[in-house]
This record gives C-alpha cells, sequence and structure tokens, in this order.
C-alpha cells in the first residue's frame, strides 16, 4: 500500500512536471505560461495593490512625517532623515527624480515605490 501512494505521488509530479517543461502550459489550467504572466502583469503588480489596498497610500513626500516615509518600502529612519532634511532645504521637492537624488534612492528601488508616493505639496 506504501508503495501504491509513492507510485501515485510520483506519477502525478511528473505530469506537472511535463506539462511545464515540455508543452509549455501552466500545470493546473489550460493558458500558456506566457499568457498567465501577461494577465498578472497588467496592472495587477504588488505594488499597484499595495498602493489602493491600504489607506495613507500614496504617501505625499513634500509633507510627510518620518512615520509615513518609513512605511514606504526600502526607507528606513536614516534615509527618512535625510528626506526630510533636503526638503526643508530645498523647499520641497518638484519631481519624482528630485526626490530620488536626495534620498540617494537607485532606479529600482524608485521604480518600486513610484505607485506609493506623490508631490502633491511640492514647489512649482
Amino acid at each position: 500500500m506504501y508503495r501504491d501512494k509513492r507510485y501515485m505521488a510520483l506519477s502525478i509530479l511528473a505530469a506537472v512536471l511535463f506539462s511545464i517543461f515540455f508543452l509549455n502550459r501552466h500545470p493546473f489550467s489550460n493558458q500558456s505560461y506566457q499568457e498567465h504572466h501577461k494577465k498578472t502583469e497588467e496592472g495587477n503588480s504588488p505594488t499597484a495593490r499595495t498602493a489602493t489596498a491600504f489607506p495613507g497610500f500614496p504617501v505625499d513626500v513634500n509633507s510627510a512625517a518620518m512615520e509615513d516615509l518609513t512605511l514606504l518600502p526600502g526607507i528606513g529612519v536614516k534615509t527618512a532623515q535625510r528626506i526630510i532634511a533636503k526638503r526643508i532645504e530645498a523647499g520641497g521637492f518638484s519631481s519624482i527624480e528630485e526626490f530620488a537624488a536626495a534620498a540617494h534612492l537607485g532606479k529600482n528601488r524608485i521604480e518600486k515605490i513610484r505607485p506609493l508616493i506623490s508631490l502633491d505639496g511640492g514647489r512649482g
């Protein structure tokens, strides 16, 4: 009996792997991986869901307190302090690029948080 269960489990695993690698299909549906990932990428990214799912987002970087800035992914206390200092010095941020330069954020990190921030209270 033990061998029968093990054989059944291995058979199912082999069928799933076959469908993934040789048929290029999602194992439990009739759509291909490309179709599946295309549907998930269209407006359904984790950061896009975060921006609309939680109150308080997007964060206005021109008026946000340090606690609000630290809610953003990849922004810690020291970075939040640097953002606030540069914001006071410059009188506010007029663009996302200016904010990214002041916070020393790289291209990848700024793209992750772009849907979560706004510049409503900026100069200009």
